[in-house]
């Protein structure tokens, strides 16, 4: 199965990442919208750097918390090349985004900052360790914190 199958890109820019970039993509049934993660080419044939993209793929799958995004699609075979996944787009500003544009009291950044450590502990119960936690990765969904 293919992404393409299912979902079409939207003209939104990709975001960059190290191991692979973030497409914004639409479902082609309907205006469901999701976020497209696809390892970089030069990292696809690289085991140790394919494992770790599945298993953030299972820790996705198996993590089920609101400050989580949630998967749609996926296909990650540890011995053939594409490995993707997609999950539900999470609208928003990321954290430094907002901090630029807002003034946070001192209790919303303190209850903001309690429901992140919430969603970092779920993740630790569930022996997820994120790697890469930096506002960038942390999308505010209307109040709350969603760690990607």
């Amino acid at each position: 199965m293919d992404w393409k199958n299912n979902w079409k890109s939207t003209n939104e820019t990709p975001k960059e990442g190290g191991q692979g970039k973030v497409i914004q993509v639409q479902n082609i049934n309907g205006n469901e919208f999701g976020a497209l993660k696809v390892m970089h080419d030069s990292q696809a044939h690289n085991s140790s750097r394919r494992e770790r993209f599945h298993q953030e793929i299972e820790a996705l799958n198996n993590l089920n918390h609101k400050g989580v995004p949630k998967v749609k699609e996926f296909k990650s075979d540890l011995e053939k090349t594409n490995p993707y996944f997609i999950t539900e787009w999470i609208y928003g500003q990321d954290l430094n985004e907002a901090v630029q544009k807002s003034k946070f009291t001192i209790e919303e950044s303190l209850k903001f900052t309690r429901n992140l450590a919430l969603i970092v502990d779920a993740c630790h119960q569930a022996e997820i360790i994120h790697r890469d936690i930096k506002p960038q990765n942390i999308r505010i969904r209307e109040v709350n914190p969603v760690l990607i």
